[in-house]
């Protein structure tokens, strides 16, 4: 054996021995700790002993929170009841083609969210599309959560499962909606600033939302127009102010035509109505001189704010949304122009 390797031989045995040594010291540490304890324990348990005695009875918490928690079932679907006068309509054909082939493939993926109603059917409070979807495919059972509340409650559900999971729906929904919500907070005398809260949840300015509950004082004809865009929000907004007989007339006239306003003849509709002098020749004349009227503005294009913020809510001024769209109508058109 070389110099060399006995020198590392006899390093590992030192360190050998040395571990051994460490090891004994840490064993007589327990065995010196257990025996200090065993000496107190009988005290420790008549200490415990004494504060079992003393120790008020708790409630079961286990049951409690289970008697709390949502109930989950499948619910047959001639048991499930649409909600009464809800805002909300039924998906577009296209939509509702989708939904269904996901639900082929896929099955319900969210529950249903509904009430019990003393006939012993269910009240859905959420998913009355995926409800309708399903019969399509053929399914006779949906998973439900029940939540047994009032009708307040079953409102204010009604509504934030729409306006907040939902990224498109058409203006009127958002008006009825936001209509219903703002009552039941006065009801309850919320004191919480009804804009604010409702600004955070649909990332809206005050004015955008009190726009769209001044739609709640059109005409239905003429709400049909904001929906289908043949009328803007902001238009819808002016219109609104209008009495019920003239919004009725002007229906008449601009509906099976599917006529479209100019913000001038708008403005002049709602400045002879507040004088009272909107009579029917009057919106007649109103209308005829729309031809006019684009003569003089052509060249001329205005876009409302909801319009601009659907495509350009990341762009800080109207400047640079203007260079971008020419930057992309050049990219578009090329050498045509």
């Amino acid at each position: 054996m070389s110099e060399q390797i006995q020198q590392l031989f006899k390093k590992a045995l030192q360190n050998r021995n040395q571990e051994e040594e460490k090891a004994q010291e840490e064993k007589k540490k327990v065995e010196e700790l257990e025996e200090n304890n065993s000496q107190q324990i009988p005290e420790v348990k008549e200490d415990i002993k004494t504060i079992e005695d003393s120790k008020i009875e708790e409630p079961k918490v286990e049951e409690d929170l289970e008697d709390n928690k949502e109930k989950r079932i499948m619910i047959s679907i001639d048991k499930l009841e649409d909600f009464p006068n809800q805002p909300f309509k039924p998906y577009s054909k296209e939509k509702q083609a989708e939904m269904i082939e996901s639900i082929k493939i896929n099955g319900i993926i969210q529950d249903l969210i509904v009430r019990p109603l003393p006939n012993g059917k269910y009240q859905i409070l959420s998913g009355h599309n995926r409800r309708d979807c399903a019969k399509i495919v053929g399914l006779t059972e949906l998973p439900c959560k029940i939540k047994d509340i009032e009708d307040d409650d079953a409102n204010l559900i009604l509504i934030d499962s729409n306006l907040i999971q939902r990224k498109d729906f058409f203006p009127s929904e958002m008006a009825k909606g936001l209509l219903i919500k703002k009552e039941i907070y006065k009801k309850r005398n919320v004191k919480s600033d009804f804009f604010e809260e409702i600004g955070k949840e649909q990332n809206m300015s005050r004015g955008n939302i009190q726009r769209y509950l001044r739609l709640n004082y059109l005409n239905s004809k003429l709400l049909e127009m904001v929906d289908s865009k043949e009328i803007n929000i902001k238009l819808g907004e002016e219109l609104s102010f209008l009495k019920d007989e003239e919004q009725e007339f002007l229906a008449s006239l601009i509906y099976p035509n599917v006529q479209k306003l100019t913000t001038s003849q708008v403005k002049k509709l709602r400045e002879e109505s507040s004088v009272d002098n909107l009579t029917e020749d009057k919106i007649i004349e109103i209308l005829e001189k729309k031809d006019t009227e684009e003569k003089e503005n052509k060249g001329e294009i205005t876009f409302s704010s909801d319009e601009l913020n659907k495509y350009f809510k990341d762009f800080g001024t109207t400047e640079e949304i203007k260079e971008f769209i020419i930057v992309m109508l050049e990219a578009y058109f090329g050498n045509k122009v």
